[in-house]
């Protein structure tokens, strides 16, 4: 019996959604550093959703 994990990549794109909330309301206080910051570990959770999905999708 092959033991699977749940679909736990769901997770990094929930994680990137609430980054990109995150930069939006930096952007909005004129916060650029910060807003770039979260925009670019949006795109690290977004890639990595991406790639753990597709490992699921082998599995």
């Amino acid at each position: 019996m092959k033991f699977r994990l749940p679909a736990t990549y769901k997770i990094w794109f929930a994680g990137s959604v609430a980054w990109w909330i995150d930069a939006a309301v930096n952007l909005h206080y004129h916060q650029r550093a910060h807003a770039l910051a979260a925009l670019i570990i949006a795109v690290i959770f977004f890639a990595a959703g991406i790639f753990f999905g597709s490992i699921e999708k082998w599995r």
